[in-house]
């Protein structure tokens, strides 16, 4: 039996690819993650894999027409998805910026331009070359 690839397994094996590409040339296996690494990619991981699942229950709701939910007074309130997306995203963004790479003695320092097409790069293909700054 084969483990379901997620889209945050998605997300952190293309962000190591990147990283891994900038870093030494595209040697994934040589690079030696640090515990703080470890630790952001399980959370990268797992911010992901939410986000997957909150924006999945948006677009049935969406598709359903239901933008609105009635509030605690009976009034109508935009639906309580949208700003968790909204954080969701917000906290991949902070995940994703948060990586102080260092290049490896003896390569060259990234370059950190790079760097930001890389993870774009790796966000755009996660979010399946939709822009990932869309609001739902």
């Amino acid at each position: 039996m084969t483990k379901r690839v997620t889209p945050g397994d998605r997300l952190v094996k293309q962000l190591k690819q990147s990283t891994a590409d900038v870093l030494n040339g595209g040697t994934l296996e040589t690079i030696r993650w640090n515990p703080d690494e470890i630790a952001r990619f399980e959370l990268i991981r797992k911010t992901a894999d939410d986000l997957a699942a909150l924006e999945a229950a948006w677009a049935v709701d969406r598709e359903a027409g239901r933008f609105t939910v009635k509030g605690s007074r009976n009034q109508d309130v935009i639906h309580p998805l949208c700003a968790e997306i909204r954080a969701q995203r917000a906290q991949l963004d902070r995940l994703l910026n948060g990586f102080k790479l260092e290049a490896s003695p003896g390569t060259k320092p990234y370059d950190s331009s790079r760097t930001e097409r890389a993870r774009m790069a790796a966000a755009a293909r996660w979010s399946g070359g939709q822009d990932h700054q869309t609001r739902p």
